[in-house]
């Protein structure tokens, strides 16, 4: 008896109710942080507090789903007396009462003395389908939290990528990058809203976006960053170097330090506007991205003290303190993130199955768990009634059946 007490404080809604404020309680004090779904997930996830209130969210819900099918599927006949609705009638009505709840639509099982009517027996399905699906994303993220890892890797078209034994070639890159920019505050408000890269290997062809991660053979990829790539060759002062530099100069106006440590240069690289465009209070700054125009800082030594800047286009050549700078056209590169997370799919499945169920509950407006137990002792046919929801129905309901069993008569 104390064990069965025990199982139902666990499994009650006020113990999920106040394992969710907990968490909620949690966050909130992460709120006040930097990184507040990091810090939260961290404490969750991996310290010993926060993993006894993600468990026992758990194993409330566990048993919450255990309880809601033993009741429901059970064979324990229900004492009329205690059910919402009750009353006693002559023994005699027994058998008239087992055939009115079969032509109501109701699942009879009796014996000499006992009837037990039950109506939508598996109405309790969606909130157990929901609860299984929460059940698994919980574990599945608590697992995914101590085997997933990562790579992130930066690389061109063309090139192989390598990640956790498996190598993929990087085909085309596109974007919707547009030609023009026109730029009206420091930060602005571009953004590229399709990145995409044909990844190849064993002969499949993928498109990974930066968007939902794209499965290839059961690693996770995911484009992170998009940038641009520029041939740079620079000659003069003992310098004769021809490279690629890899550029973080998205959005316009941002500038990125390149390093060239053999050279003992700097060079700080920035987008120079075409043109600046004032009208009345507004100031704009009009960028061209299709033919890259570039400021470029030259600096040198630990201290970075500047030797000199210039503008150049693609395509062009410019000098500046004896040292001459050519630019190529442009292309672009990719980080790419792989993620290797045997539990990954799991979240997936758990998210769409708790989902089903939600949808599920909209049914529990008409479908709903009915019941009547009926008890012969003596002379006397002890009998009680309940439903779910709708209440004052029920006891309409109940009132009607027995006025029909007594031929209209008081009860």
């Amino acid at each position: 008896m104390r064990s069965s007490r025990i199982f139902r404080y666990i499994s009650s809604w006020w113990t999920t109710a106040a394992t969710i404020s907990l968490l909620a309680a949690v966050y909130i004090v992460c709120l006040y942080g930097d990184s507040p779904w990091e810090s939260w997930t961290e404490f969750m996830l991996r310290r010993p507090l926060g993993m006894l209130i993600y468990w026992g969210l758990i194993i409330n819900l566990s048993a919450a789903t255990i309880r809601a099918v033993l009741e429901s599927l059970g064979r324990h006949l229900p004492d009329p007396g205690s059910m919402e609705i009750s009353s006693v009638l002559p023994s005699d009505k027994l058998n008239e009462l087992a055939a009115l709840m079969s032509q109501e639509g109701y699942s009879v099982s009796s014996t000499a003395s006992s009837i037990h009517a039950v109506k939508a027996k598996f109405s309790f399905l969606p909130g157990v389908i929901t609860r299984a699906g929460i059940l698994i994303f919980l574990v599945s993220v608590f697992a995914g939290a101590y085997t997933m890892s990562s790579t992130e890797k930066r690389v061109h078209e063309g090139e192989v990528i390598e990640a956790f034994g498996r190598q993929l070639t990087v085909g085309s890159l596109s974007s919707d990058m547009p030609a023009e920019f026109l730029q009206f505050e420091e930060e602005g408000s571009f953004r590229l809203k399709s990145v995409k890269a044909e990844l190849r290997s064993d002969g499949n062809s993928k498109t990974v976006t930066s968007g939902f991660p794209v499965r290839i053979g059961g690693i996770w990829h995911r484009i992170t960053h998009f940038g641009m790539t520029l041939p740079v060759s620079l000659k003069g002062n003992g310098i004769n170097n021809n490279l690629n530099i890899d550029l973080d100069i998205l959005p316009p106006g941002k500038s990125d330090l390149i390093a060239l440590q053999a050279d003992d240069l700097f060079l700080s690289v920035s987008l120079n506007p075409e043109k600046t465009i004032t009208k009345g209070l507004v100031k704009a700054k009009k960028y061209n991205l299709e033919a890259l125009n570039l400021h470029i800082i030259f600096q040198r030594g630990g201290a970075k003290e500047k030797i000199g800047e210039i503008n150049v286009k693609e395509g062009a050549e410019a000098s500046v303190s004896g040292l001459s700078v050519s630019a190529g056209r442009h292309s672009y590169y990719i980080r790419v993130r792989s993620v290797s997370d045997p539990a990954l799919p799991f979240v997936y499945a758990a998210t769409l199955l708790a989902l089903a169920g939600t949808v599920m509950m909209i049914s529990r407006f008409f479908w709903y768990r009915k019941e009547l137990t009926a008890i012969a002792e003596g002379s006397a046919l002890h009998i009680g009634y309940r439903e779910e929801f709708f209440r004052k129905w029920a006891s309409q309901k109940f009132h009607r059946w027995i006025g029909e069993l007594t031929g209209g008569g008081s009860i």
